[in-house]
């Protein structure tokens, strides 16, 4: 019997080297894929409880994940959001629909993906995060 997959985005607001999007940002992204009937399943190494509202469909996994864990989450999501890190390198490889949030820089040049598509793992600078949403809407099969 064919089952339904209730269509969900990771989320990875982490980075080590490089200063990630405003909590502020990142809390309204989530609210807005939440808005838009997709689960979210936030990771990362902070084992702090979400900040944001509470939501039936928000999973914070953050602290409670492996790198093996987490790379299957990615790869079985319908999309995934994004800090420059290791998890949005493990969702370009997984063919996983992958957005990068972060404000860029010059030097980041070098750490542009030449093996993925830029259509299918665009860098978003994070005033830009409505943008983010609506492509990872067009990219998934909820109506809108």
């Amino acid at each position: 019997v064919p089952q339904t997959l209730t269509p969900t985005i990771v989320v990875a607001p982490e980075v080590e080297t490089l200063e990630s999007a405003s909590e502020d940002i990142w809390q309204a992204l989530i609210a807005e894929l939440l808005n838009s009937a997709y689960h979210v399943i936030l990771i990362g190494k902070r084992s702090s409880t979400w900040n944001g509202v509470a939501h039936p469909a928000l999973h914070d996994l953050r602290g409670v994940t492996t790198v093996a864990v987490a790379a299957r989450l990615i790869a079985e999501a319908q999309g995934f959001v994004g800090a420059h890190s290791l998890p949005w390198h493990l969702a370009r490889h997984a063919h996983t629909p992958a957005i990068c949030l972060q404000q860029w820089r010059d030097g980041l040049r070098r750490c542009l993906p030449i093996d993925t598509l830029p259509d299918h793992c665009p860098w978003v600078e994070p005033q830009d995060w409505p943008a983010a949403c609506a492509w990872i809407r067009q990219l998934t099969s909820i109506p809108h």
